[in-house]
């Protein structure tokens, strides 16, 4: 299944996007994992293939709905330097008539990126096209600072840990922090995790603007 969650401004919850989030639910109604299934295709060889699938589901169903918003969906950092990949996120937007400034790619941390010179050649050709490409759960796994360094993305989500913790005065420390960066690396932020209205005026007081919020809504991976 394919659910869209949106994107939107913390400020005054308009919606500005939607992301396209896979889920699986087994036919024992036992609800998998995301990070299961997608390491599961990801060790079979049909990464490519799955988010070709949901790219393709993702663009059907916004143009379905005739939302004229960004579309935000997830792919394997293997997928960069693939240029199959490339052709298949061509026709899809041909496919469906979405402008291609309105895909953003969103590159996960399912494996660790090898190869930054010929990734960062990909993002170059993606933004080329008008696609935008963002790096995903910064702040926590593979997302670090030598991705950021390397990779000409142009939007950056942080991790939904660095807006959970314990510490209200130092989890606005170091959004900030890491907001006042991307913004002089003119890149944008959108806040991941945000769950509570708490949550949210932290995330406005530390800079930021945009947020994966998802108020009982279902969860990201």
């Amino acid at each position: 299944a394919l659910v869209l969650v949106d994107l939107v401004d913390v400020d005054d919850g308009t919606p500005v996007a939607v992301e396209a989030l896979a889920r699986w639910t087994a036919a024992n109604g036992i609800a998998i994992s995301a990070e299961t299934f997608v390491a599961d295709t990801e060790a079979a060889g049909l990464g490519a293939d799955f988010d070709a699938l949901v790219l393709d589901l993702a663009c059907s169903e916004v143009r379905g709905r005739g939302l004229d918003v960004d579309i935000h969906v997830n792919i394997g950092g293997a997928r960069l330097g693939n240029p199959g990949f490339e052709q298949q996120v061509r026709t899809v937007l041909e496919r469906y008539q979405i402008p291609r400034d309105r895909l953003v790619l969103e590159i996960t941390e399912t494996m660790p990126i090898v190869d930054l010179d010929r990734a960062a050649r990909q993002i170059r050709r993606f933004s080329e096209m008008g696609v935008k490409v963002a790096l995903d759960d910064f702040g926590s796994g593979f997302s670090s600072l030598t991705y950021l360094h390397a990779l000409p993305v142009g939007i950056v989500k942080l991790d939904r840990s660095l807006a959970s913790g314990s510490n209200p005065v130092r989890d606005q420390t170091l959004y900030r922090s890491v907001v006042k960066l991307c913004d002089d690396l003119g890149l944008d932020v959108i806040a991941e995790g945000v769950e509570t209205a708490e949550q949210a005026a932290m995330v406005v007081r530390a800079g930021g603007r945009l947020g994966a919020v998802q108020l009982g809504q279902d969860r990201e991976r």
